[in-house]
């Protein structure tokens, strides 16, 4: 499921468009849809690759980061920051890129690739404090990086609290991720739940509720959360998948469930949605409840391209496989 906080999960940016001879427009629909090579064929091809944009090397970037195409990415991302580098969000994919490509690097080029993590993250938050998405990427990494790296808890309670003070909604979703990291999870989900008891309106607030309950296998009061918060926004795809997943879970309404899961799997999924692989990981599950296994199996396929190390989707297409 979506993580709780930003963490090195993708969001949506709306920086100013490059000339209208560019189409950024289709560029930004080809990647909703999750057709990552065509964005960057639609920027690097034609009168695209005659403008040097930071904007359009932030997609291209983007797209390249989906495609897991690490050095691509970064490359993109270090010429952006270079012709713009006052844009704390360049600063902050480049440093996402960097994580990804230590992610899946050898110990020793993990540790010299997390020092530039850390670099761009802190870079990012001196140019833009006041950026939510900012300071929970580097929350995260004062959780995850060692001390020796620049990590520690005491580091990342101090970003919860600067979070708190920019803005309380978020400030307790950042005091629930430092207990989640604790496994303290009562503690995480009275700051859940007093964040939907602060914040009523807000969709973000329920929805944080529900993936906790989620995550933690309490499905219907996953579903119950989710439903607040479609609520309060129709067409809100974090919302939309963990009611659906949690259906299919209870067995529950499959049908709509699935359904549900067949728009999503259509696009547009951006960068604060959840990621497709996960989407069409639950939409197989969705089938398999069905008895529908060959849907099931091209579904978990679809979730596979897109992210060939989803364990879920790895096990599930095996067991699939395995059925008479």
């Amino acid at each position: 499921m979506v993580k709780l906080c930003a963490g090195v999960v993708f969001v949506f940016l709306a920086l100013p468009l490059v000339p209208s001879s560019v189409d950024m427009a289709g560029a930004i629909e080809f990647y909703g849809r999750g057709e990552y090579q065509k964005a960057i064929d639609t920027l690097t091809r034609g009168a695209a690759a005659s403008l040097d944009s930071p904007e359009r090397r932030l997609w291209i970037a983007k797209a390249y980061l989906q495609l897991r195409q690490w050095d691509g990415a970064i490359g993109e991302l270090q010429r952006a920051a270079e012709l713009e580098g006052s844009n704390c969000m360049l600063h902050l994919w480049l440093g996402r890129a960097y994580g990804r490509k230590a992610s899946h690097a050898s110990l020793l080029s993990a540790f010299g690739l997390a020092k530039k993590v850390r670099a761009e993250f802190e870079l990012a938050q001196s140019l833009c404090p006041e950026n939510h998405r900012v300071r929970f990427d580097l929350l995260s990494y004062y959780l995850e990086a060692p001390d020796f790296l620049g990590g520690g808890k005491d580091k990342a309670r101090r970003e919860a609290d600067e979070i708190a003070g920019l803005d309380p909604r978020l400030g307790y979703a950042a005091r629930a991720v430092l207990a989640t990291r604790d496994k303290n999870w009562d503690l995480a989900r009275n700051e859940l739940i007093q964040a939907v008891r602060s914040f009523p309106d807000n969709a973000e607030a329920h929805a944080d509720l529900a993936d906790f309950y989620y995550r933690r296998g309490d499905f219907a009061a996953a579903a119950s959360s989710a439903h607040e918060a479609l609520k309060l926004r129709n067409a809100y795809p974090k919302a939309q998948l963990i009611l659906a997943a949690s259906h299919i879970e209870m067995r529950r309404d499959v049908a709509a469930a699935v359904r549900s899961l067949e728009a999503l799997s259509a696009g547009p999924l951006l960068d604060d949605d959840p990621p497709f692989a996960e989407v069409f990981y639950e939409l197989g599950r969705g089938y398999t409840a069905f008895g529908r296994m060959p849907d099931a199996i091209r579904a978990l396929e679809s979730a596979l391209r897109f992210n060939p190390e989803h364990a879920g989707a790895k096990s599930a297409l095996a067991e699939v496989r395995r059925l008479p």
